[in-house]
């Protein structure tokens, strides 16, 4: 008998459902593996049924324990992620919880896809510098004259400004760093459990191929780490003692 060609829309149509099946099998091992780990809440992001996109996030699997703050991995289409806020005291308090997640990751992937590296690696850190430790200065003036972010606006537009009025300001930018790494970094006010106080956000982006390991995305992430307190501590060093550091 004579095979009868599939017109093109329904060929794709049936890659597409493929597709939306692998990544649903993806999402359930996932959710199995970190379940064991405390992680047994989780939500769909993207209604099913809804075509997902590449580098989004469709999953998210919260922790459900009181020892630690929000801790969540999100999933998607070429896309892991570990998001914790406080309370935790450092980095290497954080590093096991992101560790467990790359693993139950790397054991949940398609066979296809089990060998693939990681194509970019990234680390952020957001920061909110409280009225404790701004001591009642200005979001404009702490982030001027405390963490020496230059922020000035031109002589002659301070010059129209009321002397009882205050400038607010906000600031992104992009530096390139050694061994493939970019950092990014953005300032600015932003309101934290109804408190406003100055925002600094961190982020590291590796674009170097990392082979699909652990040790070796964990080893890259502590590359970002690293620059991020370096660059953390140097522009704190003035309220160091009000921060109450570790030794």
């Amino acid at each position: 008998m004579p095979a009868v060609p599939i017109p093109q829309e329904a060929m794709l149509a049936q890659m597409q459902i493929a597709s939306m099946n692998t990544h649903e099998e993806f999402f359930i091992r996932f959710g199995a593996k970190v379940a064991k780990d405390g992680f047994d809440s989780f939500e769909r992001v993207v209604p099913s049924g809804f075509p997902t996109f590449p580098y989004q996030p469709v999953y998210r699997y919260r922790y459900g324990a009181p020892d630690m703050g929000t801790a969540l991995y999100q999933l998607g289409a070429g896309l892991f992620t570990a998001n914790i806020t406080p309370p935790y005291d450092n980095w290497d308090m954080v590093k096991p919880v992101v560790a467990r997640g790359i693993v139950a990751m790397l054991e949940s992937r398609p066979k296809l896809e089990a060998e693939s590296p990681f194509s970019v690696c990234s680390l952020r850190y957001i920061d909110a510098f409280r009225n404790d430790l701004t001591g009642g200065m200005s979001s404009y003036a702490f982030a001027r004259d405390v963490l020496g972010f230059s922020l000035e606006p031109p002589a002659i537009v301070k010059g129209m400004t009321p002397s009882d009025s205050e400038i607010k300001s906000s600031a992104e930018f992009l530096i390139p760093l050694d061994k493939g790494m970019v950092m990014v970094l953005k300032l600015g006010e932003g309101n934290v459990n109804g408190e406003i106080t100055l925002i600094l956000d961190t982020t590291v982006v590796i674009s170097l191929e990392i082979k699909s390991e652990v040790d070796e995305a964990i080893k890259a992430l502590d590359r970002a780490h690293d620059v991020i307190r370096k660059m953390f501590m140097d522009v704190t060093k003035k309220i160091t003692s009000k921060m109450q550091p570790e030794d």
